[in-house]
């Protein structure tokens, strides 16, 4: 099964300033506006969503690292493998 690495998404309180540092220090460049919760960066091949917390999310929300989005070749392999290893 083939995986491959989709975004990592970021929260903070201010996504204009982290996004910022971001192109400034590291030489990411804008994607797109993300409506207005925040941006998408390029960070040379890898994409960053930076938010602020959603509104509407209903589950607890931390600043950080909010996920890592993983493609899969084969979604329902991946989730045999999940469940098969606890997951």
């Amino acid at each position: 099964m083939a995986l491959s690495l989709n975004h990592v998404h970021l929260k903070t309180p201010d996504p204009e300033k982290t996004a910022k540092f971001y192109i400034d220090t590291l030489g990411a460049t804008k994607i797109a506006d993300i409506g207005d919760i925040g941006v998408r960066l390029d960070l040379h091949g890898l994409t960053l969503n930076v938010t602020k917390h959603i509104e509407t999310q209903t589950r607890d929300q931390k600043y950080g690292i909010e996920h890592i989005a993983i493609d899969a070749d084969d979604i329902q392999g991946m989730i045999d493998s999940l469940k098969a290893n606890g997951a």
